[in-house]
């Protein structure tokens, strides 16, 4: 299996463009290859919006340390 270690990706740009889904698609790919994904965001809120579009199977397999107390 070939190694993206070190490999980042930054989506930016104005609401309504299609960012989300767009993570979600990457992310989804990623994780359906067995590679590890680390979403970072300055609002928890839109880490919850981005895993609730994620499909159960990969959902299941999120962490997130803003729900975290």
């Amino acid at each position: 299996m070939a190694s993206n270690e070190g490999v980042a990706i930054l989506l930016y740009g104005p609401p309504g463009t299609g960012k989300t889904h767009t993570i979600a698609n990457v992310t989804s790919a990623l994780l359906a290859k067995g590679q590890r994904v680390l979403v970072v965001s300055e609002k928890a809120h839109a880490l919850h919006v981005l895993r609730d579009m994620l499909p159960p199977a990969l959902r299941a397999l999120t962490v997130s340390i803003a729900d975290v107390s």
